[in-house]
């Protein structure tokens, strides 16, 4: 597991290797597209079917993975920030259809704290941050590749000085493809 940091203000990660090849096998493996789903709000211009980790065969292998991630990675970044977690975590699964895209937004303000990784897919997928909600202010595009993605901390720090996260997937998935993500979700003691 690796995490880095995009820039000084520590609240967008570069997250890299967060789950074992074993684990990766699995998710590589796994028949999405026949999974129950149930479709979320509708997005800004299709819709995003769900998937619940409960679903899964593998799902104490994934969560004991994150469990691991928050204990060793997170609670550590987090504690020079003076932020506690509650122990529980949830993930849901998003499986993306072809013509599916996200405009520019800033997430619901009940995600404190998220990661999303990328799993199946387009490399030019990714998601793309930017320092305020203008396009051509661009912080970090992220490449959609297999085992990578992002850490997001939706906490202003006491100033209020920490940019708002907007970020948008402005290319369409393309035709006879999917995108798969998985979107983890943290809570934060207040």
């Amino acid at each position: 597991m690796q995490v880095t940091p995009v820039d000084g203000h520590n609240n967008l990660f570069q997250v890299e290797d967060l789950v074992p090849e074993s684990l990766l096998n699995k998710i590589n493996s796994t028949a999405w597209l026949d999974l129950p789903y149930e479709i979320t709000e509708k997005q800004e211009h299709f819709v995003r079917k769900s998937i619940s980790d409960e679903t899964l065969s593998w799902n104490k292998e994934w969560r004991d993975n994150i469990d691991l991630f928050r204990r060793t990675v997170l609670l550590k970044l987090l504690a020079d920030m003076d932020i506690r977690l509650k122990q529980w975590h949830t993930t849901k699964w998003w499986v993306d259809e072809p013509g599916f895209s996200c405009d520019m937004h800033v997430d619901d303000p009940r995600v404190k704290i998220v990661i999303q990784m990328y799993w199946i897919g387009q490399e030019n997928n990714g998601t793309t941050f930017y320092n305020s909600n203008n396009f051509d202010d661009v912080r970090k595009p992220f490449i959609a590749k297999t085992n990578t993605g992002y850490l997001a901390i939706h906490i202003k720090d006491d100033n209020n000085q920490l940019p708002e996260l907007w970020h948008a997937m402005m290319e369409p998935i393309p035709e006879n493809t999917f995108r798969l993500t998985s979107f983890t979700w943290f809570v934060p003691v207040k």
